[in-house]
C-alpha cells in the first residue's frame, strides 16, 4: 500500500518549503476563514456539496498537469484501499462540516482552539490506539491541554464541542491516512470521488422546489454563485502548497508552521470579527500555548 518513493534526483529546497508551508497554513488560517464567512447565509450542507464536487474537478486538473492518474487508478482498483478511503472521506467531510458551521455561527475562536489542541490530541490518540509510549514532557503537555478544556467546560460555561470535534475528526483522519501511507493528492481525489454522489445530492437538494413545485426556492445572487464555484480551489490550493512543503522540509519544521493557522484564526476572530475573548477564555488559550511550548521543546530535544 506504500506510495511510490520520490525520485532520487529530487533536491530539497528548504526556502521553497518554508514559503509553501507558510502559504498553506496562512491560506487555511486566513483565506479559508474569510472565504467561508462570505457564505454564512448558505446552509453548510450545501457548501459541502460544492466543496466535494469542486474538489474533484480541481484535483483532477492538478493530477492531469502533474503526475497523471496512474496512482489514482491503482487506488480505485483496490477494494481494500477504497474501504479505508471511504472511512477517511467520512472523517474529512465531518471536519469540513464542523469548520463551515462554526465560521457561519461566529465561532472562529473555538475553531482556533480546536486546531491548537490537534497536535496534542494526536499524541493522546497515538497512546490510546497505537499503544505508543508517552514521553514525560508529552504527558505534561497533554495534561495541561486537558486542563484547558476543563477551564472551557467549567469556568467559561460550555462544552467546546466545535474545538473537540475539529481536533478529533482531523486527528482520526490523520491517523488512518498515516497508516495507509498514500500520496496525498491522489488519495484526497479518491475520497472526494467516494463522496461525489452525496455532494451532487447536496448541491441539487436546494433546487428541488424549483423542479418539483415550480416555486419556493431561494436563488443565490451572482457573488454567492462565484464563491460556491471557488470551493474546490479553496480546498486544492493549500493542499498543493502543503505537498511542496512536505517534500522540502523536515517534519519538525512543518510542526512549527502548523501553529500559523490557528494563530491567524484567533487574530481574525478577535480583531476583525470582534468575537468576545474574556479572561477565562484567554486563560484557557494561555494554558494551550504553555502546553504547546512544552510539546515543541520535547520535539526539538527528540529530533
Amino acid at each position: 500500500m506504500n506510495a511510490p518513493a520520490p525520485a532520487p534526483t529530487h533536491v530539497s529546497d528548504p526556502r521553497l518549503g518554508v514559503i509553501a508551508g507558510a502559504g498553506a497554513y496562512l491560506f487555511w488560517g486566513v483565506i479559508a476563514v474569510i472565504y467561508f464567512k462570505q457564505l454564512h447565509h448558505v446552509p453548510p450542507f450545501e457548501i459541502i456539496g460544492y466543496r466535494i464536487v469542486g474538489s474533484v474537478v480541481s484535483l483532477a486538473l492538478f493530477l492531469q498537469l502533474t503526475t497523471g492518474f496512474g496512482e489514482l487508478s491503482r487506488m480505485l482498483r483496490s477494494p481494500k484501499l477504497l474501504g479505508w478511503l471511504t472511512l477517511t472521506a467520512v472523517l474529512v467531510s465531518i471536519n469540513w462540516l464542523i469548520f463551515i458551521y462554526a465560521i457561519g455561527q461566529n465561532k472562529v475562536i473555538e475553531c482556533s482552539l480546536g486546531y491548537f489542541i490537534t497536535p496534542l490530541f494526536q499524541v493522546a490518540l497515538g497512546v490510546v490506539v497505537l499503544r505508543e509510549k508517552l514521553r514525560v514532557m508529552q504527558g505534561v503537555a497533554v495534561a495541561i491541554a486537558t486542563l484547558s478544556v476543563a477551564v472551557q467546560v467549567f469556568l467559561v460555561g460550555g462544552f467546546p464541542w466545535i474545538a473537540l470535534g475539529l481536533a478529533s475528526s482531523f486527528s482520526l483522519y490523520a491517523l488512518f491516512r498515516k497508516q495507509l501511507n498514500l500520496a496525498a493528492v491522489p488519495a484526497l481525489t479518491v475520497e472526494c470521488l467516494v463522496l461525489m454522489p452525496v455532494g451532487i445530492l447536496l448541491m441539487a437538494w436546494p433546487m428541488r422546489g424549483l423542479v418539483i413545485e415550480g416555486a419556493g426556492v431561494a436563488v443565490h445572487d451572482v457573488p454567492t454563485w462565484v464563491y460556491l464555484a471557488l470551493a474546490g480551489a479553496v480546498t486544492a490550493i493549500p493542499l498543493v502548497l502543503f505537498g511542496i512543503a512536505a517534500r522540502n522540509l523536515r517534519l519538525s519544521t512543518i510542526g512549527f508552521l502548523q501553529y500559523l493557522g490557528p494563530t491567524c484564526q484567533l487574530v481574525l476572530a478577535v480583531f476583525l470579527y470582534h468575537e468576545p475573548l474574556d479572561g477565562m477564555k484567554l486563560f484557557s488559550f494561555v494554558l494551550i500555548w504553555i502546553a504547546l511550548v512544552v510539546f515543541s521543546v520535547d520535539a526539538i530535544r527528540k529530533s
